[in-house]
């Protein structure tokens, strides 16, 4: 039945995103994140997202949490999984430029 529907791809070989490292290390490389925002903005550094801000920090924590597993909801409804290794990499980046701005700033 899923070769006719799907063709000779089968929906078994597609692996999922909650099964590997990448989402967890997607959650603690955000949750890291909004630490270093908090930080950030306890010392008086600025904030590129628009959101974090203006928010309280338990509106800031629903705000990442809501978003983080939203996108990995996302790549999972699209059968993505793979990507999650190109967010991992980015994320990396940005808690790298705040950990930098951080420490520039005091």
């Amino acid at each position: 039945m899923w070769k006719k529907q799907f063709g000779s791809r089968s929906l078994e070989r597609v692996p999922s995103i909650w099964t590997g490292r990448g989402a967890i290390l997607w959650l603690m490389l955000n949750l890291i994140d909004l630490a270093e925002s908090l930080v950030a903005r306890a010392i008086g550094c600025g904030e590129l997202n628009p959101f974090i801000p203006l928010a309280s920090p338990a509106l800031a924590l629903g705000y990442k949490v809501f978003l983080t597993v939203g996108v990995l909801v996302f790549l999972e409804s699209i059968r993505k999984p793979h990507l999650i290794r190109w967010l991992n990499m980015a994320m990396s980046v940005v808690i790298a430029w705040n950990a930098l701005a951080i420490l520039m700033s005091t």
